[in-house]
């Protein structure tokens, strides 16, 4: 990994991620290979194929907490609604909101 001279004088750039796609391209001067090898290792460090992030392991009560805070408190009728999330959030033994899937859920009459 890195930039090195060939023996006909070029300067070989081969870098990539610990697991994925690697680049390897030859350069004239130094001083290209040295600016493609910092394009490349900047999209990768933008990239999040590769570095994955963290889970979201925040329970549903701490979610519907955040919803109101941020935009429940607005509405007319949101005390209400938080009380029923609250309800429901409670019935289900406050699951971590990323286990809960569209449409595994009873529709709920208010």
């Amino acid at each position: 990994m890195g930039i090195k001279k060939t023996a006909t004088g070029r300067w070989r750039v081969d870098c990539g991620p610990i697991k994925g796609r690697r680049f390897r391209k030859k350069f004239d001067t130094k001083a290209e290979a040295k600016r493609f090898e910092a394009v490349v290792r900047l999209k990768m460090a933008r990239n999040n194929d590769w570095s994955p992030s963290a889970k979201d392991r925040r329970r549903l009560l701490e979610l519907i907490e955040l919803w109101y805070d941020l935009h429940g408190h607005s509405l007319r009728d949101g005390a209400r609604r938080r009380r029923m999330l609250d309800r429901l959030a409670n019935r289900l033994r406050n699951p971590v909101g990323d286990t809960l899937i569209q449409g595994s859920m009873p529709r709920i009459a208010g």
